[in-house]
């Protein structure tokens, strides 16, 4: 028997996974404001930035991973069958968030130094005996958002550095769709090219992550913005050209990925360099 959808079958459909995908935006912008943070409190000034870069390297993986299973077993339990699957990593987030330990400025600051000093501990790997705290912890300063535009210059450049990842997001949702309407290709075979999108990607923010110290962020932004929007325009104008069995919307799919995707990892929001306020520097080595 053949389904063929009536009018109020797209209520059910795309507007469902229309509201459902932004709660699922809202969760992934939320993880990248915590944990990169978290990350960047128990590492030493001088390494914050690459360890930062590198906290982000392994995302991509995740859609690595994603291309494979969708390549295995889309022919066999459908798209539906697919979400389904997509919960099992909600297992690891509970494990990680139940290992990892609180932040230890937070701790501090409410007053519960001996937690801090085993948060630190834990992720130094010493004896929390060794770990100095201040003795008086600084009252956090409570404002008003509106306050953020006093500084305009920096509200624009952060929208604009939030901008930059516009284009590579969409790729990465609408890339295997893409695949099939440019390459005509099945969904599964799609799924399988987007397994070496995902390599490309890691590759790439391991080759960034490489480069922050000695080229700067800025230095390393403008590399990567400059070759991931020149690999995206081609890829625009050159959909149906081919260098023999190449497609090279396709291999340059994987140049803009690779340089796109490393852009996550130089943007993401570092600590000064004298370590996060609450935190003796004697903790960070």
């Amino acid at each position: 028997m053949v389904f063929t959808p009536g009018p109020n079958a797209l209520v059910p459909g795309w507007l469902y996974l229309a509201i459902f995908r932004v709660f699922v935006g809202l969760g992934n912008a939320g993880i990248f404001a915590i944990d990169l943070p978290l990350v960047q409190e128990f590492i030493p000034g001088y390494k914050r930035g690459w360890v930062s870069a590198l906290v982000t390297t392994m995302l991509p993986a995740g859609g690595m991973l994603a291309g494979f299973i969708s390549w295995q077993l889309l022919p066999v339990v459908g798209w539906r069958g697919l979400f389904l699957v997509g919960l099992v990593p909600l297992v690891l987030v509970f494990m990680i968030r139940y290992w990892v330990p609180e932040s230890p400025r937070w701790l501090n600051r409410m007053g519960r130094p001996e937690e801090a000093r085993k948060s630190l501990a834990w992720a130094l790997m010493i004896d929390p005996g060794k770990i100095r705290l201040p003795a008086r912890v600084e009252a956090a300063e409570h404002t008003r958002w509106l306050e953020l535009f006093k500084y305009p210059r920096l509200v624009l450049s952060g929208c604009l550095t939030g901008l930059t990842q516009t284009g590579g997001a969409s790729l990465g949702l609408w890339g295997a769709t893409l695949l099939v309407l440019v390459m005509k290709i099945s969904p599964a075979d799609a799924a399988y090219l987007m397994i070496w999108v995902g390599v490309s990607a890691v590759l790439g923010r391991f080759f960034i992550t490489a480069l922050i110290e000695p080229l700067g962020r800025r230095g390393s932004a403008t590399l990567c913005m400059v070759c991931s929007g020149l690999g995206m325009v081609a890829q625009g104008y050159l959909y149906d050209t081919s260098i023999g069995p190449w497609s090279v919307f396709y291999l340059l799919f994987l140049f803009q990925t690779f340089f796109g995707s490393a852009n996550y990892s130089v943007v993401g929001r570092t600590w000064p360099r004298s370590g996060p306020p609450g935190c003796a520097p004697a903790a960070w080595g």
